[in-house]
């Protein structure tokens, strides 16, 4: 018999699993059909992986450089293989946390690939499930690169290079959106040397140019180097090595290194799973177009995650997830994507939200900026960092806080304040007038409002 359900969520990832959760707990009847791992890309081949390596680099780096500290780090070294086995024993920890939640709160786990064969029915493992509501959670998947010898031995993507079990003995990196500045962080740690290639004038594409630059002028300290400009022509193997050919200034170049990392973006899931068949619109790149509670052109489908175009960001898949639940639930609930906070962890980290400079004035705003560096904060000096910057945005007639930009040890933290100010339509006045502890690197943040009026205290004019 077919087996029936109030709400089917196809695929497991940050949005998919939380949409369940939320949709259970709320008295529905739920299916979470997934074919590879609960947690999805984020939990097992992206953000959780990366970052563990990521703590583990830096703790190197740390050590490495505290003698000036009183730290001595006699003889020391790093052992890949064991940072790569605590990670994949993070990832297993949280993953099994995830099939718990699941399981608690009884939603029914189909370790299946699904297919949509109407608007109310998916097919997985030969059977047929039906529901009146299902939410679409497929996700994307990295991007393949159209050049000649893109598919020879040593040139991978993040899944492949998050396999390693051994470091490289040196990383050329095709791409210097977050992916690939947060593994060029990761191997100019650890002192592998780095090259990154960027098509784009600025690494970091669409973040305010003064973040940016204070993590490539730390990069570059660890000797990592960043090109941008440059035009990828294509790979060739050379002994135990990768040639990678690219264009910059009209001049042909190449780089030889042991391994290539492709980090050109992903792509959405939304081929081969019957979305033609219910009749779900899709747009020229593959995306599932939706309005702001989460709905599909079809009802009773909606759709959430990387494969909405939106923000290909682990939060936002859990935003869209938690909408498209309590919208099922008839709850008053809608997405906003103007507050969404964005984190790189470089080092410096940094930490992003709302418009930047060139945004407001492209959208005609008279916006104010007030800015307040790093190296003037009490806190980020005993962390041993003086490269970074806080920026906020306001407008100028009503004090509407339009943007925060941060580049600093541990931004990725306190981002989430100002989230909250701009969701609650704080101004800039609240902001200022609110009270920071000292010494905190937040207080670069109060300094940055304060310097709206060029009133920072611990700024020279």
């Amino acid at each position: 018999m077919m087996q029936s359900f109030d709400l089917i969520v196809l695929g497991g990832g940050p949005g998919g699993y939380a949409a369940a959760i939320r949709a259970a707990r709320r008295g529905s009847r739920v299916a979470l059909i997934e074919q590879d791992k609960v947690g999805g890309v984020c939990l097992n081949r992206g953000c959780i992986p990366t970052k563990a390596l990521l703590h583990a680099s830096a703790l190197y780096q740390h050590a490495k450089n505290g003698a000036e500290t009183g730290v001595l780090c006699d003889n020391l070294r790093f052992d890949y293989q064991k940072a790569a086995a605590r990670k994949d024993k993070i990832v297993d920890r949280l993953r099994g946390g995830v099939a718990a939640l699941l399981k608690g709160a009884g939603v029914t786990v189909i370790p299946a690939r699904g297919e949509l064969v109407s608007p109310h029915e998916v097919r997985a493992q030969g059977e047929v499930y039906t529901a009146p509501s299902i939410i679409l959670a497929t996700g994307s998947r990295p991007a393949a690169l159209p050049l000649p010898g893109a598919d020879l031995p040593g040139i991978l993507n993040s899944d492949g290079l998050l396999s390693l079990t051994a470091a490289p003995a040196s990383v050329t990196i095709v791409g210097a959106g977050v992916i690939g500045m947060e593994f060029a962080t990761l191997f100019s740690q650890l002192d592998i040397p780095v090259t990154v290639l960027e098509a784009l004038p600025q690494a970091l594409a669409g973040f305010d140019p003064d973040t940016v630059a204070a993590v490539t002028r730390s990069m570059q300290r660890q000797n990592a180097k960043i090109i941008t400009g440059a035009r990828v022509q294509g790979f060739e193997r050379k002994d135990q090595a990768v040639s990678t050919a690219y264009l910059v200034n009209g001049q042909e170049k190449t780089v030889l290194s042991e391994l290539v990392l492709i980090a050109t973006g992903r792509k959405p899931n939304t081929r081969d799973i019957g979305l033609e068949t219910a009749g779900v619109r899709v747009d020229a790149a593959g995306y599932i177009p939706t309005d702001e509670q989460m709905r599909t052109n079809v009802k009773g489908i909606y759709a959430i995650g990387d494969i909405t175009g939106k923000q290909q960001l682990a939060h936002v898949a859990t935003a869209q997830g938690l909408t498209a639940a309590d919208a099922l639930a008839g709850k008053p609930a809608a997405m906003r994507y103007d507050a969404v906070p964005v984190c790189v962890y470089t080092s410096p980290e940094i930490a992003a939200i709302g418009l930047t400079e060139e945004q407001a004035r492209g959208r005609g705003m008279k916006a104010r900026t007030g800015v307040f560096p790093v190296s003037a904060n009490g806190r980020s000096m005993i962390h041993g960092q003086s490269l970074g910057t806080a920026k906020i945005l306001s407008e100028a007639a009503t004090g509407e806080l339009l943007g925060a930009h941060l580049a600093g040890p541990g931004v990725t933290e306190l981002i989430a304040g100002i989230s909250l100010a701009m969701r609650a339509e704080a101004t800039d006045e609240e902001l200022a007038s609110a009270i920071f502890p000292h010494p905190s690197v937040s207080e670069i943040i109060l300094e940055a409002a304060h310097d709206l009026e060029g009133l920072s205290v611990h700024k020279l004019y």
